[in-house]
């Protein structure tokens, strides 16, 4: 089991068209409402699915399809062994404009790609899947998986959840919170009523009185553990519901640890006085969040990744029209232009590997290179030549004639 949270919420597939090197795909609000019910559908059925390194290619179809939890847990077969996470849940939003699902990292690698938001989520649609049992699919995701150039490029950043499996769930908000005592009650009162109770105990124990009461049950003070747990709310900690005065402190040592344990730090009981005046005291400067300032970084960098993937595009369609290439190359490159992996260079120009200096090679042909000189005629608008009759050179022509065919010439040239 991964230490620490290794689940994730995320927003995703806001409505509208994305394209992918396959289809385009249309997201609508009944379509995404129509993916939650196939997800729960899978999910019911004792399948997973599943979260891999990259896509697949087609013909490892295993790698793209759900997989059955009984399977994931062996571990036993390629599939299992590829998977690095799974999605745990899939939602539509309170507007219906977008998805919001829920993935559980299953390795340390994964878990630390969706912290540092260095990695993107990218579905896997099929229009149609059966499962085991015959149960038929239609229009369902099969997969998700991480990867570098996603082409839902708005996604929004991981968020990390609380474990359901913990004792107790901290709420995660944007800005940091401390985890606080209970109360300001002094820790030497507390200490000399321990004492005092410590002693009690032991004059009961060696009275050994059967008719004893029994001791009081713990309380908070005065305070209600209602009132307690509505306090720990306030700051972003929840016990679970069945907390009472006798398993409260059991439950709620594991909260704070684990607070602890994800970054938040308890109050210090004493700060030693500074040294300076108070005009020199140093000023606390408050870090941003790093990891969305390097998500919507890492969102615009792949806005202009796109937007120089559809020029490249649009220039094969130019090379295609005007005969540089063939609609067998043009099919074939464009299907790997959907596939390069791009990034900028430090003015912001799109670099695209081989595929640009291929396209490059061939914006230097000159127009119907590729073209049958048949196809070239039509295509160029080039028409043939009536051909001459035969010439008769006993006959001679006339003055007229010769000023008429000279006139010719001359607006022909022009």
């Amino acid at each position: 089991m991964i230490a620490g949270m290794s689940k994730f919420t995320k927003a995703v597939l806001k409505v509208g068209e994305y394209h992918s090197p396959d289809q385009t795909v249309v997201v609508t609000p009944e379509r995404l409402q129509h993916w939650k019910e196939q997800v729960d559908r899978l999910q019911g059925a004792g399948y997973a699915i599943p979260m891999h390194w990259d896509h697949a290619s087609n013909k490892d179809m295993d790698l793209l399809e759900p997989i059955k939890l009984d399977t994931l847990r062996r571990n036993k077969d390629r599939s299992a062994k590829n998977t690095v996470g799974k999605l745990v849940a899939f939602d539509v939003s309170q507007d219906g404009r977008s998805a919001e699902i829920t993935v559980e990292a299953l390795n340390k690698s994964a878990k630390e790609s969706m912290e540092a938001n260095s990695v993107f989520v990218s579905p896997v649609i099929f229009e149609q899947w059966k499962d085991g049992a015959g149960n038929q699919y239609t229009d369902t995701i099969g997969s998700v998986d991480l990867v570098d150039y996603p082409v839902d490029y708005k996604q929004g950043p991981f968020v990390p959840v609380a474990d359901a499996r913990m004792s107790c769930v901290i709420r995660m908000s944007s800005a940091p919170t401390k985890i606080c005592r209970l109360s300001e009650m002094n820790m030497d009162d507390e200490k000399k009523d321990d004492e005092t109770k410590g002693a009690e105990d032991v004059t009961k124990m060696s009275d050994d009185s059967p008719n004893d009461p029994s001791p009081e049950q713990p309380t908070t003070g005065g305070t209600s553990v209602a009132d307690v747990l509505a306090s720990l709310a306030t700051l972003k900690i929840i016990l679970p519901e069945d907390t009472t005065t006798e398993n409260f402190l059991e439950r709620l040592r594991p909260a704070l640890s684990t607070a602890i344990a994800h970054g938040e730090q308890p109050d210090k009981e004493e700060e030693p006085a500074s040294s300076l005046p108070p005009e020199e005291e140093p000023t606390v400067v408050t870090s941003p969040n790093i990891a969305a300032m390097s998500a919507r970084l890492r969102a615009f960098e792949n806005t202009l990744i796109e937007q120089g993937r559809e020029n490249i595009k649009k220039r094969f369609d130019a090379c295609l029209k005007s005969g540089r290439i063939s609609p067998n190359e043009h099919g074939q490159m464009l299907k790997r232009v959907g596939v390069q992996k791009m990034s900028l260079d430090e003015s912001n120009k799109v670099v695209a590997g081989d595929v640009a200096l291929w396209l490059e090679s061939r914006e230097s042909l000159p127009a119907g290179a590729v073209w049958s000189p048949e196809e070239r005629i039509t295509r160029m608008g080039v028409t043939d030549v009536d051909q001459p009759g035969p010439v008769d050179h006993s006959r001679s022509i006339s003055a007229k004639e010769e000023a008429a065919a000279v006139e010719a010439l001359m607006k022909r040239s022009r």
